[in-house]
Order: C-alpha cells, then sequence, then structure tokens
C-alpha cells in the first residue's frame, strides 16, 4: 500500500513547508488543482528544485 497526500493549499510557501514536514512519511506527494490553479507553474517549478533527488513526475489517469 502507498500514502499520498495531497496539497490543496493555496500559495506555494505553503505548500513546500507541508511538503517538507510529510515526506518522511508518505510515498507520493501530489500538487492538487487548487494549489497549480492558484499559483500557475511556478509551484511546480519550485517544488522540482526544492526536491530535485525525486524522480520525475508522471501521469496517472483517475
Amino acid at each position: 500500500m502507498r500514502l499520498q497526500v495531497a496539497m490543496d493549499l493555496l500559495n506555494t510557501g505553503a505548500a513546500l513547508r507541508l511538503a517538507g514536514q510529510v515526506a518522511p512519511y508518505v510515498d507520493v506527494i501530489e500538487l492538487g488543482t487548487p494549489l497549480i490553479e492558484s499559483e500557475s507553474m511556478s509551484v511546480i517549478v519550485n517544488s522540482r528544485r526544492d526536491s530535485p533527488s525525486t524522480p520525475p513526475p508522471t501521469w496517472s489517469p483517475c
């Protein structure tokens, strides 16, 4: 079983802080739609910059 957390916060700073706090305990950190709509692609760029050792994102249809 894999544990996933969705980050539906509305700003990059809060999302990155939360990601740092939960990373040791979860398998997948998802940038949720509300976060991406609020912050645009910058949240994706910043999350990749702050977590360079993570594998590239994959597309997972619902």
